[in-house]
């Protein structure tokens, strides 16, 4: 669920009212639970209106350059270290940190740039959806609704291929700014194994190293295996405490019926920046 408020009406209960809406139409729906994460500032709002917390959700980071924006937080709590962070001389520095040791791929796999969802995309979907106890559907309507058709945003997206044209898994990119930064997002990704991941990862790279962001990130569930994937690649989990805002991971659950273990336990999650429209 995500509600957003005018800023010219915040702070007349506009968000509670639409929350209430919200909820209330969710019987018309059959929902058993809704999951969201809140900004900030309205954190306390949505525990009042009846969310519970599950867990921070962690953002990997693999800095390029040295980044201005990144340590923005840092520098408000201590200045000194924050802008000696920042300094340009130290891109030394990151590159020995985010230094990256992927193991070796197999297999002849074809990375493509498309346009559009295919009927693949459900065949994909139809063999990885049980794979994962909570996730989101991510079939053709689903990637064609949220990526190809969005109005306001123009994605990247790269498939992996088999020789015959076989989708063994998808990566959505995203290059945007934050603050005079340039930055790569890795929006989603899907695939049916740790090989296919690999290649979407190391394709993914390749792309923002062309189009020269500051830094990239990507959203995973710190129970993830995947997250070794990651690391391979030179990510490194960026604390909590140094984000903007903090990926608060939090739910609200209507059936009395539903076992609330099954939602709080985060190992049972996938999870991508695509499930939250941040980006």
């Amino acid at each position: 669920v995500n509600t957003i408020t005018h800023p010219d009406y915040r702070g007349w209960g506009i968000f509670f009212v639409l929350a209430a809406e919200a909820y209330r139409d969710r019987s018309n729906n059959h929902l058993d639970v809704i999951f969201g994460i809140p900004n900030t500032k309205n954190y306390l709002n949505t525990l009042n209106a009846g969310f519970k917390n599950i867990e921070c959700l962690p953002i990997f980071v693999k800095i390029n350059r040295t980044p201005k924006s990144l340590f923005e937080p840092l520098k408000k709590k201590v200045p000194f270290l924050g802008n000696l962070l920042s300094l340009p001389f130290l891109n030394f520095f990151w590159k020995i940190i985010f230094f990256a040791f992927p193991f070796f791929s197999r297999g002849k796999i074809k990375i493509k740039e498309i346009g559009c969802a295919d009927k693949r995309f459900d065949l994909l979907w139809e063999k990885v959806a049980d794979r994962h106890k909570n996730i989101c559907i991510r079939d053709r309507e689903y990637v064609s609704w949220r990526f190809f058709k969005n109005p306001n945003v123009e994605y990247v997206v790269l498939t992996a291929e088999r020789d015959g044209g076989e989708l063994k898994g998808y990566v959505v990119l995203l290059e945007t700014y934050r603050g005079v930064d340039k930055i790569g997002v890795i929006v989603d990704i899907l695939a049916e194994d740790d090989n296919i991941y690999s290649r979407l990862i190391k394709a993914s790279l390749k792309y923002f190293k062309m189009t020269k962001v500051a830094y990239v990130m990507a959203l995973s569930n710190k129970f993830s295996k995947n997250n070794v994937i990651y690391n391979e690649f030179g990510f490194r989990m960026f604390p909590p405490k140094l984000q903007r805002s903090p990926v608060r991971f939090m739910f609200m659950k209507f059936s009395d019926e539903m076992d609330e273990s099954a939602i709080l336990n985060l190992e049972d999650w996938y999870l991508t920046f695509a499930d939250f429209d941040l980006y």
